[in-house]
């Protein structure tokens, strides 16, 4: 085999595609909370109404995490909208 990518055995010679065009952000903006708040009730409406509060919490938040929200953006949002959705 020859070429540019003739030993190239792992993910790393597909890295170009993964780069973000100029100016693309890198993580949600500072105020997204409602946006965050927006995810964070539509994953509330699939989760079992039994589950266990605190695992909810986990799942919420890393899910907000694996978005980009910081901890403290994501935790916020998903204590104001449990506590939204007990009443």
């Amino acid at each position: 085999m020859s070429g540019p990518d003739a030993g190239a055995t792992g993910p790393s010679h597909d890295v170009r595609r993964l780069e973000r065009p100029e100016g693309a952000p890198r993580c949600p903006v500072p105020g997204d909370e409602q946006d965050a708040a927006d995810l964070v009730r539509r994953k509330l409406r699939g989760m079992p109404t039994d589950l266990d509060r605190a695992k909810a919490t986990r799942r919420l938040v890393d899910m907000l995490a694996r978005r980009g929200y910081s901890a403290s953006i994501a935790y916020a949002v998903v204590k104001a909208e449990l506590a939204e959705a007990d009443r």
